[in-house]
């Protein structure tokens, strides 16, 4: 794991009701309006740095001529206006607006910047006016934008007219205050059809473009649901975030696309099985399923609630380890989780911090959903191998496995979930994991032969004896001397007893100071540990659409 420093979390979806206009009035898919918006942004920065240098250059160089006594006022009076749309442009960028409102803000500065352009070399002599003698000025923006920004074709053709006709009027005006001759027939028949005629082409770009995003738009509807943004992937699937067309309602969609199942019968037969499994657990710490299909093309998926927060290994990356109360906190509602399912007679086999997330759910904090039950491919009764995934990685993750996982003992039970749940307490109180190699390996060795340190060693807070008890009894060796069911742990987690519990008002202020960008704990950096053996998926949850800064 390397070391990175905090990031801002959304913590509240837009409402539906400015959502759902969004996504009525737009053939196109979210993520690429927010990434046309994020480039409007450069778009504005660009034109801040070059309106800013022209206007400065001519009081601060002193070689060659920049204009006479009546040019140089005007143009640089232009070029201020320029540089203040540009600004304002930015400025609407950086803020948490819509990202349709920022992009109908970029056309509007398109054709107002095409006009000054147009303004500003109608400021020159007429010998040396370059509308006259080569391509204005405004066709290389008129080109440019359409293709950086996805923009309707007709609401493009509409802005472009707009700055057609504010460079006729530039032309007519801005002469005269420079104390150029008006601009005859010839100069305005050269400035405004290369202008029309680039219009034209660019309108056919933007309507390629615009016929692009909205097919992969339809290409992105599975059943009911449309996918909005990829949240992340890993080396099977992917997850992004969804709407569901009838209910107006967001959703995450874990996907395996049919060219990389290819004949993988083993990954089709456990994704299916994870969702099966899923949907028949009902613990409030369970992620919930919603819907399960199979696409026109082949492609596997499902759907299930979007969480707004963050997985444990983000947690601990980013505000450190965490408070000893905090941690008995959640390691109970997962230990909530697991107990259903080991009493459906399923095991996890892959609980690590990847897997864990603390989310925000209505006025309730801290709720902890336990995630991605794709290992969880054979009920506990049946005996299992130490098997290797299509990926070519060992059926778990090397950080986190309990001792009998790491050997491949055929009577592998719930008890290895409890010891991986140990694992992560540990990692929640140090900000470690238990064992560290230079390799896979030597990590599974470790957990096979090697008493753990107590975590209090690498705590820079103190530790309850009673928590660190429990922690070390997770991580027996012998799952005989385990805690030997869920329920068990959560009671002796329930036993502990802390200076200042965690309560509910001390959850609601580490989120609100969350909301308002303060961290709320120190942020140390991240030990470089073996702590994933193959690519998890990025379960941290970017609810949207909207422009960060």
């Amino acid at each position: 794991m390397t070391s990175r420093g905090p990031r801002p979390l959304i913590l509240q979806p837009p409402s539906p009701s400015r959502a759902a206009r969004g996504r009525s009035s737009s053939a196109l898919p979210d993520d690429l309006l927010t990434s046309g918006a994020r480039r409007l942004r450069v778009v504005a920065i660009f034109g801040l740095v070059a309106c800013t240098f022209a206007l400065v250059m001519p009081y601060l160089s002193s070689a060659g001529t920049f204009g006479s006594a009546d040019e140089l006022p005007v143009r640089s009076a232009i070029l201020a206006v320029a540089l203040a749309l540009s600004a304002a442009l930015l400025v609407a960028t950086v803020l948490h607006l819509d990202v349709k409102r920022v992009l109908n803000l970029g056309l509007l500065w398109y054709a107002l910047e095409c006009g000054l352009l147009a303004a500003t070399d109608s400021t020159s002599r007429w010998q040396a006016h370059s509308f006259a003698h080569g391509l204005p000025a405004p066709c290389v923006l008129v080109l440019i934008f359409p293709v950086l920004i996805p923009t309707p074709p007709r609401r493009f053709l509409m802005a472009s007219l707009l700055a057609l006709a504010l460079v006729a009027l530039a032309l007519l005006v801005v002469p005269g205050l420079a104390g150029n001759p008006p601009a005859g027939f010839e100069v305005i028949a050269l400035t405004l059809i290369p202008i029309a005629v680039t219009i034209s082409v660019a309108t056919v770009a933007a309507q390629v473009i615009y016929r692009l995003g909205r097919d992969l738009k339809k290409a992105r509807r599975l059943g009911s649901y449309e996918l909005v943004a990829p949240l992340g992937k890993g080396g099977m699937g992917e997850v992004w975030r969804a709407h569901h067309g009838m209910l107006a309602r967001e959703a995450a969609i874990k996907l395996i696309r049919r060219d990389r199942l290819s004949d993988d019968q083993a990954a089709i037969t456990r994704f299916q099985n994870e969702a099966r499994v899923v949907a028949s657990l009902r613990s409030p710490h369970t992620i919930q399923l919603w819907d399960y299909g199979v696409t026109g093309d082949g492609a596997l998926y499902y759907a299930m609630e979007l969480l707004a927060g963050m997985d444990f290994d983000r947690l601990v990356g980013d505000y450190g380890p965490q408070p000893p109360e905090r941690v008995a906190h959640f390691l109970v509602q997962a230990c909530h989780s697991l107990a259903e399912a080991h009493a459906a007679g399923l095991a996890h086999r892959d609980i690590k911090p990847a897997n864990l997330f603390t989310a925000r759910l209505g006025l309730d904090v801290d709720v902890v959903k336990l995630l991605d039950f794709g290992l969880a491919t054979q009920p506990l009764h049946e005996k299992i191998d130490a098997r290797i995934t299509s990926d070519g990685m060992v059926m778990g993750t090397p950080a986190y496995m309990a001792p009998e996982q790491v050997m491949g003992r055929r009577d592998l039970d719930g008890r290895a979930d409890l010891y991986s749940l140990g694992a992560v307490g540990y990692f929640l109180l140090t900000g470690r994991d238990v064992f560290l190699g230079e390799n896979a390996t030597q990590v599974m060795f470790a957990h096979a032969h090697v008493e753990p340190e107590p975590p209090s060693q690498h705590a820079k807070e103190p530790i309850p004896a009673a928590l660190e008890r429990v922690i070390l009894r997770c991580l027996a060796k012998k799952p005989a001397d385990r805690f030997q069911s869920a329920d068990e742990l959560a009671d002796a987690l329930r036993a502990v007893t802390f200076a200042t519990p965690w309560t509910r008002e001390r959850a609601h202020a580490w989120w609100s100071s969350l909301a308002k960008g303060v961290v709320p704990s120190a942020t140390l950096p991240r030990a470089k540990t073996l702590a994933d053996a193959e690519a998890g998926l990025a379960q941290t949850i970017d609810l949207g659409p909207r422009l960060e800064p």
